[in-house]
């Protein structure tokens, strides 16, 4: 039996053969789509192997910035910034404090509101606490603005604790 045909809402008579048919259908496509995940991840893993590591490395070594392919594509050196800090938040933020650079932290407050209480919505930040509503706050850096922070430090030779997991380097783009 076609498999678009048991999916229509058309009458029809339908056998625990066509079921089976279907499911075994289903399955080969899992798998193929878990081959085709696999082989992607594989393949993304290459592409950042050669655009963070060999070729920006490369490109030094030939003392390039950019070059061109003959099918017109543009590869350019540029810096790349990342910091991962849900491992040691509280050190993270008592140091951004410190440090001048608090305010590069926001307070992300969370708050559970049955979707037909709208209007309570506008002005729940003043009256939390009188409406009795329970919240969990949090502190929290947006993920580009972390990285905006990570770019800078470097740039000023500011030196981050190893709480920030920050890291860096050359990668090279396309165009």
């Amino acid at each position: 039996m076609d498999p678009e045909a048991l999916v229509s809402t058309e009458a029809q008579e339908v056998t625990l053969s066509d079921v089976k048919e279907l499911a075994d259908t289903l399955n080969t496509v899992v798998n193929e789509i878990k081959l085709y995940d696999s082989k992607i991840k594989d393949l993304n893993k290459m592409k950042t192997g050669i655009t963070h590591e060999k070729l920006p490395e490369l490109m030094k070594l030939a003392g390039l910035n950019e070059i061109k392919t003959d099918d017109g594509k543009k590869f350019t050196m540029d810096k790349w910034y990342n910091a991962d800090i849900k491992s040691s938040p509280k050190e993270v933020f008592d140091w951004l404090d410190n440090n001048d650079s608090g305010s590069i932290a926001k307070q992300v407050i969370t708050i559970d509101v049955d979707p037909k209480d709208v209007r309570r919505l506008k002005d729940i930040k003043e009256v939390l606490e009188a409406n009795e509503i329970e919240y969990n706050s949090e502190r929290a850096v947006h993920h580009m603005t972390l990285k905006t922070f990570i770019r800078e430090c470097v740039e000023n030779n500011i030196e981050l604790p190893d709480y920030f997991n920050a890291s860096y380097g050359d990668w090279v783009k396309i165009k």
